[in-house]
């Protein structure tokens, strides 16, 4: 049996009637709503670029609709005025209401399918419809633009709708008993009048009944939506499509997109159906294949990198990702690879294509100078933390206890919300082969020998005697907060903006450690440190401690950076601290 009925046997006259659909054909889902900054947006899968919100009573001023950002299609009503068609600027208003002779004036759902006709290219950038009142018009005018792709492209799927879509304007404008405008026949003109029928069903009973104002417009509409599906489009129109679901997209420096999806079909399946979809727009993917495995895959090849620069920006935050020659990490060609075998990725869709969007976007100077300030506010809140104490005990915070407990304190809670979306960012990750320690541990042991023992983690006078517990574990606390504070916290924040070891591949001293150890000089080893007793030492004393504390504030940092974790540069922290007691 065919998968529709003819009826051409009772139109023996006529030429056979389009393939009908069987009433209650499966077809998929294509319409969904989802809740963005506390409002319900509706979308379809084949039109990511649109974004459709139906918001009750809208209706926009005239003079503020040329006001509107590009992207911007109001539909039947939702703004005021007449009809606008501004190519240039991407804005329109489809009404058929204020400002319109409605005779004399194609509805809504018509003018939406003249914009198809000309050949209006929906893909080239985002959308955000707007209505106000879901009725058959403008749920017809939603259908239109959401299936832009498929109506742009396929004559069959427009001979299909567009009965319906005259048949509704003649209604729209005039009201029943005009149907003869449409110039149908008269078996064409029954079959479209009882799809209309059909469709209107629910909306006459929901009014009748009184729950048009308590109505759901988005989910109502979306239902609608899959109705008109279902007399327009036949399985088979779904049978070779390849099903793509999006889950984050990031515009690029050039316009391009970064798009990270799922499907079941391969990368090159999916790469034509995106261009199917938007166009030349198509960047770079990242194909999710399992829970946590990606592939990544650069469509245009005029980008400013290739993702072999994007494999080192996705290892410097993705704490799945091992040490390099484990093989364990984000790496592949220039053109196709993907994320860390064995153990997947930790990154979310979302991150994944933010970072794609930092990758291909140069890094200016207002934002690196953004980077450095936000680096300095860690040391700056644990300044005033500690004197904002000393004023609630009423004298200077003397014990080096306090000053251990207060920036411990505030250095784990900045840690805490920094890296609360992408923790290895910030050191919260295994660390990297030791092959670093040969390089770095010399200096950074001797450097506290140099005069840091006496200022940095004792107060004065406490070098002359066996240290206590508590001065044990306040110094064990001081080397740890001050490595979070400033291997974590402000490396952290600068190691996106600025270039570093690995990114590069040669070693060099990057602005992330330099500016890391001068924080550490500042609170470690000057007068204006409160962790410096006030009159301790000579003026060469404190040169020779801000000048060990430079070399061990250094080296840490390049410690930081080599194993791109934090731990590694609490236990060298903790060593040079024993040293320097045993010394002492």
């Amino acid at each position: 049996m065919n998968e529709v009925e003819s009826d051409s046997a009772e139109h023996p006259d006529e030429s056979p009637p389009p393939e009908e659909p069987r009433h209650g054909t499966r077809l998929p889902q294509r319409y969904s709503v989802q809740e963005v900054d506390g409002r319900q947006v509706l979308s379809c899968t084949e039109a990511p670029t649109m974004a459709v919100r139906i918001e009750r009573g809208l209706a926009m001023p005239a003079g503020k609709v040329a006001e509107q950002t590009a992207g911007t299609i109001f539909l039947d009503g939702a703004a005021q005025g007449p009809p606008v068609k501004d190519r240039h600027r991407h804005l329109y208003n489809l009404d058929h209401h204020e400002g319109c002779v409605r005779a004399f004036t194609l509805a809504s759902c018509e003018q939406a399918m003249v914009l198809i006709l000309e050949e209006t290219d929906f893909r080239l950038r985002d959308w955000t419809l707007f209505a106000n009142d879901p009725d058959l018009d403008t749920v017809l005018a939603i259908w239109v633009l959401l299936n832009h792709v498929r109506l742009s492209s396929d004559a069959e799927i427009r001979r299909r709708v567009m009965p319906l879509l005259r048949l509704q304007g003649v209604i729209d404008a005039h009201g029943l008993g005009f149907e003869e405008f449409c110039g149908f026949p008269e078996g064409l003109e029954s079959r479209t009048r009882a799809k209309i029928e059909r469709l209107r069903a629910e909306e006459v009973e929901i009014k009748q009944r009184g729950g048009w104002d308590e109505l759901d417009f988005a989910s109502y509409t979306a239902g609608r939506l899959q109705k008109i599906d279902e007399l327009v489009y036949l399985t088979r129109h779904f049978r070779d499509v390849v099903e793509v679901e999006e889950l984050a997209r990031a515009r690029l420096a050039n316009g391009c997109l970064a798009i990270a999806c799922r499907s079941e079909e391969g990368i090159y399946e999916v790469e034509q159906r995106l261009q199917e979809l938007h166009g030349d727009r198509v960047g770079v993917i990242a194909l999710e294949k399992a829970p946590g495995v990606y592939t990544l895959r650069q469509v245009d090849s005029s980008l400013a990198a290739d993702l072999k620069v994007a494999y080192d920006e996705l290892n410097l935050i993705d704490s799945a990702a091992g040490w390099k020659s484990s093989g364990d990490r984000w790496g592949g060609s220039a053109e196709i690879g993907g994320s860390p075998r064995k153990s997947g990725t930790r990154l979310d869709p979302q991150q994944i294509v933010a970072t794609l969007r930092r990758t291909y976007t140069p890094v200016g100077l207002w934002q690196r100078a953004v980077s450095v300030v936000r680096a300095a506010l860690g040391p700056a809140l644990v300044l005033v933390s500690i004197w904002g104490w000393s004023l609630i005990r009423r004298e200077a915070p003397s014990r080096l206890f306090e000053l251990a407990a207060v920036l411990l304190m505030v250095a784990l809670t900045l840690l805490a919300l920094a890296s609360r979306s992408l923790p290895g960012l910030f050191g919260i990750r295994r660390p990297r082969r030791w092959r670093w320690l040969r390089w770095f541990l010399p200096a950074a042991v001797v450097a506290p020998l140099g005069g840091v023992a006496n200022l940095t983690w004792f107060e004065a006078g406490t070098t002359s005697v066996p240290p206590t517990l508590a001065t044990l574990l306040a110094i064990a606390a001081t080397g740890a907060g001050l490595e979070v504070l400033l291997r974590g916290v402000a490396y952290g924040v600068m190691a996106r903006d600025f270039p570093i070891q690995e990114k590069v591949g040669r070693s060099f001293l990057s602005w992330p450690v330099v500016f890391s150890s001068a924080l550490y000089v500042l609170l470690a080893a000057t007068p204006l440190s409160p962790f410096v007793p006030f009159g301790a030492g000579s003026t060469a004393m404190l040169i020779l401690a801000a000048v060990s504390a430079a070399v061990f504030g250094l080296s840490a940092g390049l410690v930081r950076e080599r194993s791109e974790s934090l731990g590694p540069c609490i236990a060298l922290h903790w060593l040079c601290s024993a040293l320097a007691l045993f010394f002492a």
